[in-house]
């Protein structure tokens, strides 16, 4: 039995393949899941397992019977047992490693991806899933090596260009993230993602004639379409943003919904203390290593962006105009070392 299905968080595409049958129970599975009846097929390969079966292709059915209908946890079981049985399976690894990103267990999913390719360094998929996986772990540069390996025979996929230039963007290649974003927009003028990832980059670059255009793009959109700012404690990255609560999170306006809760990470805690600790900890040993943050906000105009407040003065202009409070360029401050 072949079965493909489409999977996307990387955008992969994923085909988990099963050997021939041999048993009767196994047979019978088969017949079942084709015709939609996946409860009854896992009772006729649970029955197959009690009854002393150790083929290596009973877990793989389970395994792919419980993804499909998105039960992550025992997916990854079945895979894992799988693995017990047969280490070298050819799709047992790969995945094993999609169960793992699909609940978000980046590092381990990141391993397995890894061991895929060692064993076919030709699987796209593979690629795209570690690349999400480094981009969800802070490792902007290892995501980027991944998708560039997508790219050397498939220039035009966008999920390896969007993957690619999210990591620019990550590493503050702006211009080299936005010569991407508008390719993509070439060949896929409706990318929403890709939109507001572009108002987000011209903001950086205070491109404000750009930012307004891909904002009126974006509000073009299908009508009901979703917009998440997750800028808006930053002053947000849509003009048509206003701070909501989770009380009343949502509004609509000019037909799109608008999701605009601040600090919306703190949801996800666990997740998000992952994520910001693989970002931060490189950057604070770098501060201590250059004689401490001061030095690393006067030699690194990156950094210095990040600075909201400097000996008790507010240096985020965004923020200073939302509040209607003073504002002091931070630059000027560290020009004169104040």
């Amino acid at each position: 039995m072949s079965n493909q299905k489409r999977w996307a968080n990387g955008a992969a595409d994923t085909s988990v393949a099963t050997p021939p049958a041999t048993s009767q129970l196994f047979a019978r599975a088969v017949s079942l899941h084709l015709d939609g009846r996946g409860d009854e097929a896992l009772v006729e390969l649970e029955r197959a397992l009690r009854g002393g079966e150790k083929r290596a292709e009973i877990h793989s059915a389970i395994g792919y019977i419980h993804y499909e209908r998105k039960q992550f946890d025992q997916a990854t079981a079945a895979y894992r047992r799988l693995l017990e049985l047969e280490p070298e399976h050819p799709n047992g690894g790969f995945n094993l490693a999609l169960c793992l990103q699909a609940t978000e267990q980046w590092k381990e999913a990141s391993q397995f991806f890894e061991k895929s390719l060692a064993s076919n360094p030709s699987r796209k998929e593979a690629y795209l899933g570690l690349g999400a996986c480094q981009l969800h772990l802070g490792s902007a540069k290892r995501a980027q090596e991944a998708y560039e390996s997508v790219l050397a025979k498939e220039p035009t996929l966008e999920p390896a260009l969007f993957g690619k230039a999210v990591a620019l963007q990550l590493q503050k290649d702006l211009k080299g993230a936005g010569e991407l974003y508008r390719k993509i927009l070439k060949q896929n003028a409706s990318s929403e993602e890709t939109l507001i990832n572009l108002v987000w980059l011209s903001g950086e670059l205070k491109d404000y004639k750009s930012m307004a255009s891909h904002c009126e793009r974006l509000l073009e959109m299908k009508p009901d379409s979703l917009i998440i700012d997750l800028s808006i404690d930053q002053g947000g990255c849509i003009a048509t943003s206003e701070i909501t609560t989770h009380d009343k999170p949502v509004f609509r306006k000019y037909d799109v919904i608008h999701y605009c809760v601040p600090n919306v990470a703190s949801r996800v805690a666990h997740t998000a203390t992952t994520a910001l600790s693989n970002i931060f900890t490189p950057t604070i040993l770098r501060a201590a290593e250059e004689g401490g943050v001061e030095e690393m906000i006067f030699g690194h105009k990156w950094f210095m962006k990040g600075v909201y407040t400097y000996k008790g003065a507010l240096t985020n202009e965004s923020i200073a105009r939302k509040f209607v409070m003073k504002y002091k360029n931070i630059e000027l401050l560290m020009a004169a070392r104040v």
